[in-house]
């Protein structure tokens, strides 16, 4: 199935892990969702910059909300790049994560960005 979404970063901070080079960087993140995935999550990830335009980073979410008629939650586990103002990343819904209506989920999101302030996404995924 598949549920079509825009979310925004609402807020976020970053602190260097420590000051050695490649910087790292913990970052938190929160977001909004509308739209059949619609509610909030907040993000915890661990960024490596190699440079201003080169960094990986990797992270996990836990989003609260609907989708589609169905209510609870889930974590996504998310595994991207960022290159030359481009980030592109996979967003995986970790099994057993899911509660409420939204037990047995699974499924991801392919994301490519270019620094919009608005993000729209469409989830891939089952509920067994």
């Amino acid at each position: 199935m598949k549920a079509n979404s825009v979310f925004q970063i609402t807020d976020w901070n970053e602190t260097p892990v420590d000051e050695s080079t490649p910087k790292v960087v913990r970052g938190t993140f929160y977001m909004t969702f509308t739209g059949e995935l619609e509610g909030k999550a907040e993000m915890a990830q661990l960024k490596i910059y190699f440079d201003d335009s080169h960094a990986q980073m990797f992270g996990m979410t836990r989003f609260i909300g609907k989708l589609k008629d169905k209510e609870g939650s889930f974590v996504f586990k998310d595994d991207g790049e960022f290159k030359n103002g481009v980030v592109t990343t996979k967003w995986t819904i970790i099994e057993g994560s899911g509660t409420a209506d939204l037990k047995g989920i699974s499924g991801e999101i392919n994301l490519v960005t270019e620094g919009k302030p608005k993000f729209d996404i469409e989830l891939n995924y089952e509920i067994n």
